[in-house]
């Protein structure tokens, strides 16, 4: 994962973006499928990192904690990526409706 301009993102591949991008690498091992739940939960710490100055943010981005699902006592990877699924899931939907009703709008239009 790395973190540019207080924006958290994860790439699989190594990459160089600049001296401005932190690295962070996580102590547990994680499932890519997590990876949008967890970058979701780390972006939510961008307005606290904004506020500090940026030779501070290392030691305020150790010091914060975020909150992830716990499920007998270890993190719930499986609820995770489920819960990113059915999000998808949805958004897809709302996109195939958007654009069923698109094309018959399109369709009448080039009928006229």
């Amino acid at each position: 994962m790395g973190l540019l301009q207080m924006d958290f993102f994860y790439r699989n591949k190594p990459w160089y973006a600049g001296q401005f991008v932190r690295k962070i690498t996580a102590i547990k091992e994680f499932p890519k499928s997590s990876l949008r739940f967890i970058t979701t939960s780390l972006n939510k710490l961008k307005p606290i990192l904004l506020e500090v100055l940026v030779r501070n943010v290392e030691s305020k981005f150790l010091n914060e904690k975020i909150q992830l699902p716990i499920k007998n006592g270890e993190i719930d990877f499986g609820f995770m990526a489920s819960f990113v699924a059915e999000l998808e899931n949805e958004r897809i939907l709302i996109l195939e409706n958007y654009l069923t009703e698109a094309a018959k709008r399109f369709t009448v239009i080039l009928n006229r």
